[in-house]
Order: C-alpha cells, then sequence, then structure tokens
C-alpha cells in the first residue's frame, strides 16, 4: 500500500513538514536529556528510572576501553544484586566511546552524562526517521501517515526512552527497521536494501532488550512464510542466508562471550538470578503462593501499567495530568474501534500474505505483555509501560488505521469532491497532530521546569546530582 503521491523527493511541503518533525523531536528530547539530575533527587525523583546504575557500564567502557566482565564491583547495582552487564547492551558500547572523547573537553560530570543520553537521543531520530518510512508505506494518504508518526513519537512514554541512559531506545529503533526491512520484503521483494535493514533492525533488538524478542520470531515467521510462498526461489534463499549471516555476525559474539565467560549461560539470566539471590532472599507473588489475579487486584498493576505506558516522567512520579490520559485514552480506544469496525467489514477481501503479515503482529505483542507478566509474578513486579512499549509500533499503527478508514468513508460519503474530502480529513488530522505534539511539549516544560528546580535545590545544599558513581 503507498500513500497519495507525497514525498521527500518530489514535494518541497514535504520535506518541510519532515524537517519540523525531527526538530520538534530534538528540541524535547534535548532539553530533557540536559536537565534530568542523575542521583536519586526526592521528594520530586525526576531522575531517569534505574539510570545510576545502568551508566555504570558506559563509564567503565570509557574508563577501560573494555567490556566488564559483570564480575567487577564498579558496575555492581548498589543494594539490589547482580549488575546490567550480564544483559545485552550495545548502546552501551556506544556510550562508552562517546563519553570517552567528551573526557578530553570536560571532566564535568554532566559532561559525560549528557553525551551518553545523546546517544539515545540519535537512536530517536534514527526511530523518527524509519516510522516516517513505514508511515509512506502502510496508509494511503498523507494526514494519516503524519497522524502515525507524530502519534508515536510523541507519545510521552516513547518519546522520553530516548532522554536518557537505557536500551530500551535503541531496541525501538531495532523495532522500527526490522517492520520496515519485512514491509520491502513484502512490497518490493527480497532486495539489498531489505536485507541491510532487517538485519541492522535484528542485531538491535537481539543486543538491547529481551522483551522485544517477540519481533526476531515475527521476522524469522514472516521471511520462511514468504520463502515458502515463492517455493524457495534463490532470490529467497539469497535473502534469507544474507540476513541470518549478517545477524549472526553483528549479534553473535555477545551470546558466545557470555557462553565463555558464564559457564553456558547465554542470555545471562541465570547468572543474574544466582547473584540477586546471594544479597538476599527475593520476594515476589509466585514465591507468596499468590495468583496473577490477586497481584492485580492488591496492585493495581493495569492502571499503573496503561498510565505509565502513556507517561510518567523521572522515576514513575512525574505524571502528566488527566486531562492528557484521558485524551490518549479516547485516541487510542476510538482509533482500535474504528478499526475493528473496519476489518469486520473487509475481512474477506484482504489477501492471504495480508491477514498473515498481521496475524503474527498481533501475536508479537501478545508476547511482549506475557513476558512482562512474567517478569512481574515469578521476578520482580514492576508495572512501568516501558517494558510493554514495543507493542507501540503495532497499536498506533491500527490506531490510525482506523482514523483513516473513518475518515475516508465519513467524508466520501458526506462530500462528493474528492480533493475537499481529502482536506477535511487533512484537517482532523492536523487538529489531532497539534494536540499529541502540543500536549507532550507541555508536559515536558513541566518536567523539565521540575528537574531545574530540584538541582537548584540540591546544588545549594552542595550536592551535584549530575555526580557519576565513582569508579
Amino acid at each position: 500500500m503507498r500513500n497519495d503521491g507525497y514525498s521527500l523527493r518530489n514535494s518541497r511541503s514535504e520535506r518541510i513538514l519532515f524537517c519540523c518533525y525531527l526538530g520538534f523531536f530534538l528540541l524535547i528530547a534535548i532539553s530533557i536529556a540536559a536537565v534530568q539530575p542523575l542521583l536519586d533527587s526526592p521528594p520530586a525523583y525526576v531522575n531517569p528510572p534505574d539510570e545510576h546504575s545502568r551508566i555504570k557500564i558506559p563509564l567503565y567502557i570509557a574508563h577501560h576501553l573494555a567490556l566488564p566482565s559483570g564480575a567487577e564491583k564498579e558496575v555492581m547495582i548498589d543494594g539490589y544484586g547482580g549488575t546490567y552487564a550480564l544483559l545485552p547492551g550495545l548502546p552501551y558500547i556506544f556510550m562508552g566511546l562517546v563519553m570517552r572523547i567528551s573526557f578530553a573537553f570536560s571532566d564535568a560530570p554532566v559532561v559525560s552524562l549528557v553525551a551518553g543520553r545523546l546517544v539515545n537521543v540519535a537512536c530517536g531520530v534514527l526511530t523518527a526517521v524509519t516510522v516516517y518510512f513505514i508511515g509512506n508505506r502502510v496508509f494511503r494518504t498523507r494526514a494519516a501517515k503524519w497522524l502515525f508518526a507524530s502519534g508515536f513519537m510523541f507519545l510521552p512514554q516513547q518519546l522520553y526512552l530516548h532522554t536518557y541512559i537505557n536500551t530500551d531506545s535503541m531496541c525501538m529503533a531495532g523495532i522500527a527497521l526490522t517492520v520496515l526491512g519485512l514491509l520491502i520484503l513484502y512490497e518490493d521483494s527480497a532486495s539489498g536494501k531489505s536485507v541491510i535493514v532487517m538485519s541492522v533492525g535484528l542485531i538491535f533488538i537481539l543486543l538491547t532488550y529481551y522483551n522485544a524478542y517477540g519481533y526476531v520470531l515475527l521476522a524469522v515467521f514472516l521471511v520462511l512464510a514468504k520463502l515458502v510462498a515463492d517455493r524457495g526461489s534463490r532470490a529467497m534463499l539469497r535473502y534469507t542466508v544474507s540476513v541470518i549471516l549478517l545477524t549472526v555476525a553483528g549479534a553473535g559474539w555477545w551470546f558466545i562471550r557470555n557462553a565463555i565467560h558464564l559457564r553456558g549461560d547465554i542470555f545471562g539470566l541465570r547468572t543474574l538470578a544466582y547473584m540477586q539471590q546471594m544479597g538476599g532472599p527475593r520476594e515476589t507473588y509466585y514465591s507468596m503462593g499468590k495468583s496473577v489475579l490477586e497481584m492485580f487486584r492488591e496492585t493495581q498493576a493495569p492502571v499503573q501499567l496503561v498510565t505509565s505506558f502513556i507517561g510518567r516522567y523521572g522515576s514513575m512520579r512525574f505524571h502528566p495530568g488527566k486531562g492528557l490520559i484521558t485524551f490518549w485514552l479516547l485516541f487510542f480506544s476510538a482509533g482500535l474501534l474504528l478499526e475493528l469496525i473496519h476489518f469486520i467489514r473487509t475481512h474477506g477481501t484482504r489477501s492471504r500474505a495480508r491477514k498473515l503479515f498481521h496475524a503474527a503482529l498481533l501475536a508479537t505483542c501478545l508476547i511482549t505483555v506475557l513476558l512482562w507478566l512474567y517478569y512481574c509474578y515469578y521476578s520482580d513486579f514492576q508495572a512501568q509501560g516501558r517494558y510493554i512499549m514495543p507493542i507501540a509500533l503495532p497499536l498506533l499503527y491500527y490506531v490510525c488505521a482506523g482514523y483513516e478508514s473513518f475518515f475516508r468513508a465519513a467524508t466520501g460519503k458526506v462530500i462528493r469532491q474528492a480533493h475537499r474530502a481529502k482536506q477535511v480529513a487533512a484537517v482532523c488530522s492536523l487538529i489531532l497532530i497539534l494536540v499529541i505534539a502540543g500536549g507532550t511539549a507541555r508536559f515536558a516544560g513541566q518536567f523539565c521546569a521540575a528537574c531545574r528546580d530540584t538541582v537548584q535545590t540540591y546544588a545549594e545544599q552542595g550536592i551535584d546530582v549530575y555526580r557519576s558513581p565513582e569508579l
């Protein structure tokens, strides 16, 4: 499916919109990345979640120009047991190198901290560009494409992931690249461009975030399905082998390294669990003999999960307010309902390949949610929306597809002239985009103001909240 002719190559207005889209993202992301404190900052707690533990890995790399094995005291999580060094951390390598370069300009803690954060801001830019090209392929109208790209990038929590040190940011870029690679494969057949896009996306996912591994299964399943559909054509065989070789070359080294250092524990999870147990027994809902339903009742996990999926900044303490939460809930609900109605009406006309693609995409979302649920129940209760953020891309697609089908049907019936109908749909989409971007910008501005106030308050007490953990 292609949009209605507007592209960066043939439309000056499209290039202007694209620059505004990236520029507005950069303005918000850099503003947040530059002011957030690193250390715990009560009572506001505007510091990002776990960043003071995660930054230890890129700092170790910056100082030693080597990867930690996971046994070093410098990278241990204080008061928790274990270390993020045992888990895939490709972004930490880039952050460590950038931090190393920053040492040549200043030894101020804030400089190396912001330098590391800017790696994830760059990942956010890559995500924004990739999402734009996905929208070009999956929506017929320009209005729906921009609603999709803006809705995804300016979803408050999704944007926030690109402003502090974590592996989630690069993971989101990997998800977008993987989906774009699959779309290129199914629309343009096996091509060198699809091989590169798909391989880079899979490497990013494999070396960042286990909760997104459902997209690896999605890619494997859909590539094999395409291979079977093409009856093992030479082009598809060459494509499949190329993706496998590039992905293994780019990501396999990490798991081989873990197998050597951690006695066969290629994922590092068994070693991490052992290290945490050495710090003392940890209670979980499973160990207490309680059911998943009891966990939900006692903690209101679904409510916390949904609201923090929309947006909670800092250490889950800074809320956007009921107005913004209500808008996003209505935006999601209405779009999904409209898409469901459209699906029921057009189900019989959809190709088998398209049905397969969407069924696999929905299964990937389900896997992500189940992995979060398993972690909460058996390991560590964390009702945080960032753990299921990998579902954001499919979610925004279905929401915006619902609005596109509604606008096309409604304006087509009321307005006979095609260009007038497009104008009405564009105006409606523009209003939604302005509310989305404006609401997120306002929320981000309030958060930045709270960060500045917190930094100033602690500075008056002689405390540098940008100070990194000592190596």
